[in-house]
C-alpha cells in the first residue's frame, strides 16, 4: 500500500509541473484504493481567450510604400506625354473589429508626375515638367477578411472607404505652378487589397480622386495606384 501510494505521489508531482492550469487531489476510498480526482481553473482559460480577443480586435501599426500618379487628362492624351511617375507614403493605422473591421490612419505622401501641355506655335517643342506635390491624408476604411488563421495574425483582407486629403507643398516648375494654384484640399476614394503575414502586413491600394487638384481644371482629378509595407504591433 505504501508503495503505491508513493508511486502516485510521484506521478502527481510530475503532472502539476506539466500542466500548471489543473490541479490535481489525492484521495483514499474506503477500499484502499488510490484516487484522482481534476480541478479545472476556468479563470486560466478566459484569461487566453480574452486576450486572443483582444489582440484579433485592436491593432496598430506602421507602414511605408510606393506610389504612382497619373491623371484623368492623361486617358485623352498621348501616352508619351503623360506619365506616372513615382512617390512615397509613410504613415500609420490603427484596425479594430474582429473578421469585419475598420481602419483609420494618417499618412504622409509625396507624387511625382509629368505635366504636360500643348505648344502655342510660338515654339517647336512641347512643354513638358515632373511636378512634385507633398499630402497630409487621412484614410478610412471598412473591410473584411476573406480568410484568417484562428489567432486572427494572419489574415486576407478586403476593405474599401475614402481618404481626405490635404497638400503641404509643391516643387519649382516651368509652369510656374505654386501651392495656389491646387486645391488645398481634396476627396479619394479608395479600394484595397490586403495581407497580413504574422506581425507583417503588404497592402495594395486605388486611389480615384473625386475632384480636381489643379484649380480651373475639369480633368485633373488623381488616379493613384499604391504599394505599402508594414509592420503591427
Amino acid at each position: 500500500m505504501k508503495l503505491y501510494v508513493g508511486i502516485a505521489s510521484a506521478l502527481l508531482v510530475t503532472h502539476v509541473a506539466v500542466a500548471q492550469s489543473d490541479s490535481w487531489t489525492l484521495e483514499h476510498t474506503s477500499s484502499s484504493r488510490v484516487t484522482f480526482t481534476q480541478t479545472h481553473h476556468p479563470e486560466v482559460t478566459s484569461s487566453r481567450t480574452a486576450e486572443k480577443a483582444n489582440y484579433k480586435n485592436f491593432t496598430v501599426g506602421i507602414y511605408a510604400g510606393v506610389n504612382s500618379t497619373r491623371f484623368k487628362s492623361e486617358e485623352s492624351l498621348d501616352k508619351n506625354n503623360l506619365k506616372g511617375r513615382l512617390g512615397y507614403q509613410l504613415g500609420i493605422f490603427t484596425r479594430f473589429g474582429g473578421r469585419l473591421y475598420g481602419q483609420i490612419g494618417a499618412e504622409y505622401l509625396a507624387s511625382s508626375s509629368n505635366f504636360f501641355t500643348q505648344g502655342d506655335g510660338s515654339t517647336i517643342s512641347d512643354i513638358k515638367d515632373k511636378i512634385d506635390l507633398k499630402y497630409i491624408q487621412i484614410p478610412a476604411l471598412i473591410g473584411f477578411k476573406l480568410l484568417q488563421s484562428q489567432r486572427g495574425t494572419s489574415a486576407i483582407r478586403l476593405a474599401g472607404g475614402a481618404e481626405f486629403t490635404h497638400q503641404l507643398d509643391v516643387n519649382n516648375n516651368k509652369f510656374n505652378f505654386e501651392k495656389e494654384n491646387f486645391n488645398n484640399s481634396t476627396l479619394n476614394a479608395l479600394a484595397n487589397l490586403g495581407f497580413d503575414i504574422g506581425l507583417f502586413t503588404i497592402d495594395l491600394t486605388y486611389h480615384h480622386g473625386f475632384a480636381d487638384v489643379l484649380k480651373n481644371q475639369n480633368s485633373a482629378k488623381r488616379r493613384m495606384a499604391s504599394a505599402s509595407v508594414g509592420f503591427k504591433f
